[in-house]
């Protein structure tokens, strides 16, 4: 079965939403404008609110945690991220962006 917009961003965590340049290149590397769609909009909207806080760091894709890699989340001092919950604003806006490329 393959893996929706939403299980993706939900593995790669609150970090893929610290800014809009990272939720771009993520969406982007994960299906770009053609899997931007009502439905895939509406799951992600919808894991977001089921997950507003509380993933777990072990919830990450390890291995896409490598330096020089977009998918690395911001970090502090301590290895821990300092993005606690999803940035619902940036997400749209750059949704809305993808959408008037199309």
């Amino acid at each position: 079965m393959e893996s929706s917009i939403a299980d993706s961003l939900r593995e790669i965590g609150y970090g893929c939403t610290s800014d809009k340049d990272k939720c771009r290149q993520t969406l982007t590397q994960l299906g770009g404008v053609r899997e931007v769609t009502a439905p895939a909009i509406a799951q992600v909207l919808g894991m977001m609110a089921r997950t507003i806080t509380g993933l777990q760091d072990d919830m990450h894709l390890q291995t896409l945690n490598m330096p020089n890699s977009l998918w690395v989340a911001e970090q502090r001092p301590d290895g821990l991220s300092t993005q606690q919950a999803w940035n619902v604003d940036i997400f749209v806006q750059v949704i809305q962006e993808l959408v008037r490329l199309m």
